[in-house]
Parts: C-alpha cells; sequence; structure tokens
C-alpha cells in the first residue's frame, strides 16, 4: 500500500496477494520506504514518487502502512486500451488488490500513464441504497478522463461521464449490472461538480459487454460482494450485504484458508439475537473492519440453528477459554478448523477489560504473522484437550435416588419469592417442570407440585409471558421476570406449551389453562408459514430497538382503553420497568378480554419485530408434539391439524433421499444433514400424532427415523452414547456428542425418550430392541441428572417415565367418554391411543377386542396390564 505526494488515498486494506497493484492510503498511515527499496529507486513517502508501472507490495501493522517491496514491470497487465485523444484513464481500485503505482502530476506523459487527483477530489459516495465500499469497489478519481459513476437513482445502471475542468459531465447512460469490464469503470464525484445532462444523449443507450471479474479486479462483484445471497438462512441472508466478504462454511472456505494461509475468522449467531444485531451494525457493516477482515481471514459466517453441529464444536472451545460462552461467538481458526481464539461479543472500541474488534483483529494478524507455528500448536493442543474432556458420560443409572436426590437439589436452587431456580438471568425451565410435575404425578410429592406451581405462576403472570398475543420470550433479564430479552424462539414455546397443557390436565390450573390456549394460537398466528411449519422465532429488536412492539407507557394504554384501569392492571406506572419510562405488561389480576382485544389491536399498528422463517426440523417436531399432546389432553382438534400439517411438510421437504434435511425455507429444503436432535424430536411428533389420530403412517414413519438414528450416531465403541452428528456427516475438528439438556433437549436424551414411547406403541418385534436402547442411553445420565439437574431435564423426564412404566392405555371401539377420560388422567409420559380393535399397523389395539360388545380401555404399566374397564369413572380410578 502506498500514497503519494499529492494526497491520493483509496482504502484500508492489507495482506493481498500479488500482482494485482497496491492500494493507496493517506501519508500518516505510511511507514518510511526501506533503503534498499529507496536505491531502487522507489523515492520516498515525502515525495510520493515511485518508479513508472512499478507495483508496490505492503502490509497493514496496526493501522500502519508498511511498503515492503518494490517489483518492477513494464506495464501493468490490466492497463485498459484508451480511447484516442484520452490524456488519461482511470479505473477502480479493489481493496483485496494491489494497486498500480502512479507517478507525480509533475511527470505526467502523454498517454497511457496514471496519475492521482488531490485528496480533497477523492470522494466516496453514499447513495441511497448504499454505497461503493459495500460492492467492493473503491475508486480512484483521476484527471482528465473518461469514466462512470452509478446512477443514485438506478443502481444496477451506469453512467459515462466526462470529466472536464474539475467539473463532471454527464454523457450517456448505459444498461447493465454496476461494475463490469473496463474501461468503462465507475467512479463518484461531489454533487457540487455534477452537471445536468442532455435528455437526448441519456436516450442513447448501449449495452456493456464483459464479466463483472475483469482481469486484474477479482475483489469486483456486482450487487452483494460475499457469498451468502443465495443461503436458505435469514439470518445469513441479513449479511448478505455487507462490506465482509463472508463465506458459509464449507470445504471451499477453509480450501480459500489454505490457498492463501490466512486464518479463518468465524462468527456464528442467529437472526433472533439482538447483540449479533449490535455486532454486525457496529463492525460487520463498516467498510473500514470490513476492509481489514477481508484482507487478513477467509470470514465465515454460520447460522448456529442451522449447524449446531459447528456451534457445538466451537461453542466448547469458546467456554474452554474464557469460561463462558454465548452469540455472537467469534472465533479464529487455523487454516485445517482448529480453533486457537474464541470469544463472544467485541465493541467497535475498547472498553475495561476488552480490547475492540480491531483491535483483536491486529493481535491476531501480527500473531499469525510472527508465530504461526505456535498458533497452529497452540490450537491442535486445544483440540486434543476438547476431545479429552467432552468424551461419553461414565455409566450410571437414573433410579429412584437419583430421582428423589435431583428434587432435593433443585429444592436446594429454588428461588422462593419469586419462582424458578438460580439468578438472573432466568430462562424458562420447562423440561425440568415438566420433570417435576412428573415426579409428582408418580410419587405424590408435595414439594415438586409446589416449585412447579410457583414458578409456573410467576412466569406466566409476568413480562416473560405475551400477556396479549401469547408466547413467551427468551428470558428474563431480571430475577423477577418482569423484563425480557424479548425474542421468542419456536423451541421455547413449544416446550412450554406442552407443559402448561400437562398441568392442566393435572391440576386443572385457570392460569395453566389460558397460558397454553395462548401460546398455541401465538404459534400459529405467529409463527406458521405458508407451507404449514412453524418458523424459528421472532427477533428481539424492532427497527433496530429491543422490544419496540411490546412495551407501554401509562398514556399509551390510557389511549387505547380510555381509563387507568390497564395501566393498573399491568402495573405500567411513569417510572416504568423497561427503558425511557415505558414498562412491560405484567398481569395483577384477571384480563378482561375486551381489553386485550383492543390493546392488541392498537399494537398490530406498531412496527413489528422480524421473523426467521426458516423449519428447523427438531424444533418442529417439539411443536408437533406439544400440539398434538395439548390437543387431546384440552379436546382442541385443530390443534391437532395444526400438528398434521406440520408433519406432512417435514415429509415432503426435509426428508431427501430417505435422510433428514435440518431446515428449509420457503418450502425449499436446505443442505444441511440432519443432526440427532432432528431424528429424535421428529420421531417424537410422529409418535404423538400417532396417538392424536390412531393413524399407522406416522408410527412407521417415526420408527424409520429412530432406526436410522440407531444405525448412524450410535458410539460404535460405548453402548448407550450417541454423537449429534451421522457416521456419514462432514467431519468437523471433533465430532459433537453434548449430553446436556439446555434450552432445548440434547439429541441424546430426546431420543431416549423417544424410544421410550416408541417401545409402548409398537409391536412385539421392535418393542423389546426400542426398550432396551432407551435404558442403554438413560445409564449414560446418571452423573449428570445427580449432579446438575437443571441440565439434565429431559433425562430426568425419561427416566420418570420408565418409572411409571410408561403407562399404556389403549381405547378399543369409539368411545368419546373413555378417550377423554385416557386424556385427562395419563401421567407424563404416558401414552393413549383411541381406534378399532385390530387396526391395521397400530400394535397398541392388537388383541384388544370390545367387551361385551363395548368400548373398552386397556391400562397397562410396562409389562403388566389391568383388566380391561367399559366406564369413564372406572378408567379415572386405574389412572
Amino acid at each position: 500500500m502506498y500514497r503519494t505526494s499529492n494526497g491520493a488515498a483509496v482504502a484500508e486494506a492489507s495482506f493481498i496477494e500479488p500482482p494485482m497493484s497496491t492500494v493507496l492510503l493517506p501519508r500518516n498511515r505510511v511507514v518510511a520506504v526501506p533503503p534498499r527499496l529507496s536505491a531502487a529507486g522507489a523515492g520516498d513517502v515525502g515525495d510520493g514518487r515511485v518508479l513508472v508501472g512499478a507495483w508496490l507490495v505492503a502490509t497493514l501493522v496496526r493501522g500502519v502502512v508498511e511498503v515492503v517491496d518494490v517489483v518492477g514491470v513494464a506495464v501493468p497487465p490490466v492497463l485498459p486500451t484508451l480511447p484516442a485523444g484520452t490524456s488519461c484513464h482511470c479505473w477502480l481500485a479493489p481493496p483485496q488488490s494491489w494497486y498500480w503505482a502512479m507517478r507525480a502530476p509533475a511527470l505526467l506523459e502523454p498517454a497511457g500513464t496514471s496519475t492521482a487527483m488531490p485528496l480533497k477530489r477523492l470522494i466516496r459516495r453514499t447513495w441511497p441504497s448504499g454505497d461503493f465500499s459495500r460492492r467492493n469497489c473503491w475508486l480512484a478519481p483521476l484527471r482528465s478522463c473518461h469514466c462512470t459513476m452509478a446512477d443514485p437513482a438506478v443502481l444496477d445502471q451506469r453512467v459515462v461521464v466526462q470529466h472536464v475542468a474539475g467539473v463532471a459531465v454527464l454523457q450517456r447512460r448505459h444498461a447493465g449490472a454496476l461494475f463490469r469490464s473496463l474501461p468503462l469503470t465507475p467512479t463518484a464525484w461531489p454533487d457540487e461538480h455534477l452537471v445536468a445532462a442532455d435528455p437526448g444523449k441519456v436516450a442513447a443507450a448501449g449495452e456493456i459487454s464483459g464479466g463483472c471479474r475483469a482481469p486484474g479486479f477479482p475483489g469486483c462483484h456486482p450487487g452483494p460482494m460475499n457469498r451468502l445471497a443465495s443461503a436458505t438462512s435469514p439470518y445469513l441472508l441479513q449479511h448478505a450485504d455487507n462490506p465482509v466478504d463472508w463465506w458459509p462454511w464449507g470445504p471451499e472456505a477453509l480450501a480459500e484458508a489454505k490457498r492463501r494461509n490466512v486464518p479463518i475468522l468465524l462468527s456464528v449467531g442467529y437472526a433472533a439475537c439482538h447483540w449479533c444485531h449490535v455486532m454486525a451494525h457496529e463492525s460487520f457493516e463498516d467498510a473500514g473492519t470490513a476492509a481489514l477482515m477481508n484482507a487478513n481471514f477467509v470470514t465465515i459466517k454460520v447460522d448456529r440453528e442451522e449447524r449446531p453441529d459447528i456451534d457445538a464444536v466451537y461453542m466448547a472451545a469458546t467456554q474452554a477459554m474464557t469460561g463462558q460462552g454465548g452469540w455472537p461467538m467469534t472465533c479464529f481458526l487455523t487454516p485445517d478448523g482448529e480453533p486457537f481464539h474464541c470469544g463472544t461479543y467485541y465493541p467497535p472500541s475498547p472498553r475495561p477489560g476488552m480490547p475492540s474488534f480491531r483491535q483483536l483483529l491486529v493481535a491476531v494478524v501480527q500473531s499469525w504473522q510472527e508465530r504461526p507455528d505456535e498458533l497452529v500448536d497452540g490450537a491442535k493442543q486445544i483440540v486434543a484437550h476438547l476431545a479429552e474432556q467432552t468424551g461419553p458420560l461414565k455409566e450410571s443409572v437414573v433410579d429412584e435416588a437419583v430421582l428423589a436426590g435431583a428434587v432435593g437439589k433443585l429444592q436446594q436452587e429454588a428461588d422462593r419469592v419469586n419462582g424458578g431456580f438460580g439468578r438472573a438471568p432466568k430462562f424458562p425451565p420447562s423440561m425440568v417442570l415438566e420433570f417435576l410435575l412428573r415426579h409428582h404425578e408418580r410419587t405424590g410429592s408435595a414439594v415438586a407440585l409446589s416449585l412447579v406451581d410457583s414458578t409456573a405462576e410467576a412466569m406466566a403472570r409476568g413480562g416473560l409471558y405475551d400477556q396479549l398475543a401469547g408466547g413467551f420470550a427468551r428470558y428474563s433479564v431480571d430475577a423477577e421476570w418482569i423484563v425480557p430479552h424479548f425474542e421468542k424462539m419456536l423451541y421455547d414455546n413449544a416446550l412450554l406449551l406442552r407443559f402448561y397443557a400437562h398441568l392442566w390436565r393435572r391440576t386443572g390450573s385457570a392460569t395453566a389453562l389460558r397460558v397454553a390456549t395462548g401460546t398455541a394460537e401465538f404459534l400459529f398466528e405467529s409463527l406458521r408459514t405458508p407451507e404449514g411449519g412453524f418458523a424459528s422465532s421472532l427477533d428481539a429488536d424492532t427497527e433496530g430497538v429491543e422490544g419496540l412492539t411490546y412495551v407501554w407507557t401509562p398514556a399509551q394504554l390510557r389511549e387505547v382503553v380510555g381509563d387507568d384501569s390497564a395501566a393498573e392492571l399491568f402495573g405500567v406506572t411513569k417510572e416504568g420497568t423497561f427503558e425511557e419510562g415505558a414498562s412491560t405488561l405484567r398481569l395483577f389480576g384477571d384480563l378482561p378480554e375486551p381489553m386485550r382485544v383492543k390493546l392488541l389491536e392498537a399494537r398490530a399498528k406498531r412496527p413489528q419485530p422480524g421473523r426467521d422463517d426458516k423449519v428447523i426440523a427438531s424444533w418442529n417436531g417439539l411443536a408437533i408434539t406439544a400440539l398434538a399432546e395439548a390437543g387431546v389432553a384440552l379436546d382442541r382438534p385443530q390443534w391437532i391439524e395444526w400438528a398434521r400439517e406440520a408433519a406432512e411438510l417435514l415429509l415432503r421437504v426435509h426428508v431427501v433421499d430417505g435422510r433428514l434435511r435440518r431446515s428449509s425455507r420457503d418450502g425449499v429444503v436446505g443442505e444441511s444433514a440432519g443432526v440427532l436432535e432432528d431424528y429424535a424430536c421428529v420421531a417424537d411428533g410422529f409418535l404423538a400424532l400417532h396417538q392424536a389420530t390412531g393413524a399407522a403412517k406416522w408410527l412407521t414413519e417415526a420408527t424409520r427415523l429412530l432406526d436410522l438414528a440407531l444405525a448412524h450416531f450410535a458410539s460404535p465403541d460405548v453402548p448407550g452414547a450417541y454423537f449429534d452428528t451421522a457416521d456419514d456427516a462432514e467431519t468437523l475438528v471433533q465430532r459433537p456428542a453434548d449430553p446436556g439438556d439446555n434450552a432445548s433437549p440434547s439429541g441424546a436424551s430426546a431420543l431416549a425418550g423417544a424410544l421410550l414411547t416408541a417401545s409402548a406403541l409398537a409391536g412385539h418385534a421392535d418393542s423389546g430392541r426400542y426398550r432396551e436402547a432407551a435404558e442403554r442411553a438413560l445409564s449414560r445420565a446418571g452423573v449428570l441428572a445427580g449432579r446438575v439437574p437443571r441440565f439434565a431435564g429431559h433425562w430426568l423426564s425419561v427416566a420418570e417415565a420408565r418409572q411409571a412404566g410408561p403407562v399404556q392405555v389403549a381405547v378399543a371401539g369409539a368411545s368419546p367418554e373413555l378417550l377423554r377420560a385416557a386424556a385427562r388422567g395419563i401421567h407424563g409420559g404416558g401414552v393413549v391411543l383411541a381406534g378399532e380393535p385390530d387396526a391395521p399397523g397400530v400394535p397398541l389395539l392388537a388383541d384388544r377386542p370390545l367387551v361385551d360388545g363395548a368400548p373398552a380401555a386397556y391400562v397397562c404399566r410396562g409389562y403388566v396390564c389391568d383388566r380391561p374397564v367399559t366406564s369413564a369413572a372406572e378408567l379415572t380410578a386405574r389412572l
């Protein structure tokens, strides 16, 4: 990189390979030229003189450009042929290329030699839809010449201008994409140097031939500069027009890092992540930061929801290095993908104990230049350490003692004042609550039910729950459940719908009924896609402001309702509970339906949060399970239909060549292979649909997925242990296998639950092997469940179902009364199915005839069955 004495400056790029030409930078960014180069005739920085036709090789270290070499060539190979009579030419200088060295104006030759305009002439013009830097092209206006500029009104066309006596005169318009071939290349001029064009000349449009990747300009692309424009992930598409040259994860990106011998900058996030948006606005949309990233790294952007395997591998590294994790996740990798430095969010300016993102980039670049072998060796050691620390859990059963001990430990960790467990931030502990409820059902534990009731009520009446439209936010930033982090995730709401429906089934709680109903309606109204599936999330931000859609002031409520009754009901005061005097809505009484409808209609007129509308297989599996089970329990057949339509979408779109794909969008399947949680959760959803509809199809599809999971995800060396990726999936630096339940069930615990349910529904030929596989999986969870039950909620729920049998209820014959009694009385983890005796493909109804010509209910626990009953009262007593 170089800068001539007449003030030309173009970009803050660095570390680019020859033979392209150097980018010019301001004088204060350039250090002295090495003596050997001066002796070769390169001149010095003060004069800004260089060899005619020479190339400059330079690097950027800590914001300072250091010229390291000069290569003499007669004429740059990309020099265009100029029209007769022109005294010079103009061309563009991509930040990822070298820029041909220029002579001082006094030495200008009549033709074929470039010079640079004074610095005040070098303008980076911002158009309404972005600027040239966002298209990865920086422009060097020269002296009198023919050049082109982008029409600010029509960005897909180009305008040829003649620069005469300091004024750019519009000559004619050329249709076609921006940044096509040389010599017609774009530049920009200040407004005061533009004059009106003759309409007749503008009408004379001509096509510009040639491709956008002209020789010598590898960084110049039409439209979005990076490779994310064709992604199915809305999160990746959010970054498609960044000036950062993002790559999607894949072998091509790793190969590029090896070719260039530069580290990989891996950025992982998701569409609804507030701090992901913050870092994107602060750093990834900044042209200077992007130039630094592009020049020194192969930058890869990953949607953690599409690639949970990649997220899991590098999150483990991040947590090992920093003691914490989260998103956005920022990792620096060797070209082989091994991590040597990891973190999360980095600000644009230094903060106490935290460098700025640019400082971090420069430090990593300098370390890679000065001691690459040390970084590579360290990365290998990190990978080896992770392999040692993340092996399969030791064999340890989840028996009665472990279950009782888990309840005791949860009681110790409970917040008896505010509900929930631990301190802020508080996440909805859906799977832990499901375990405690099942434990109460099986043992009658008053302690377990007390923990359930207090937490369920606190969440339902707090700001975590959307009191107007239903649905839960991701978590509460405080211990009192007042202010949420406003993103709404499908998996949270599916798990919470299932729990609240089960709670109503057991206790008849009016709050549980209200929340289950509201959450199911939220899934349909806000997350359902036109294809019948369910979208992943709603954003935390609206127009860049967190919570904008959801918070209220007393005046806003009064304007809608007409008095202060709503403010009193929702605890909204002039001081506010959120920001700038606004408050979240908490419920301190019974909400009248007319008031709810009025407020919801008023809120609908506000700007609304964005939606990540990709369909994730596992999360839709959770939603299918929740809707099917809740639909049966609350007698809502429409919910069961919603579940069926989502399941049909998964079969129609996500099953490709017999295997499950992770995601789809707009009915188009993505490339990412399904992981263990996809197979397990979808299978569990299909089993729930089999029970809710009696259709044999869903049992067949569920067991097919379970057989694939057993074949491709089981550890060949450790019985009962499972990997999160298939044996034929892409090879990463580590094959992830995380047994812990977090925001959603781990793949292994979800598989254990689905296998246990399948053992209660499948025929004799398969029931035993599914039960054995479930028992083996549970045998690996004892230590985890005993030590940290808050991170083993689903394991504990499955173990409770196993301890209870699981309970099986087969209703032979058409009896709505028996079915309602079974649906209301069944314990969590039990199975209920109704249909005609010996229905084809429904093993639970095999050899279970009517009794004296009347419908009958058969109740079994494990391998022991009671005599059939024919009345709802008898069935309720049995359950």
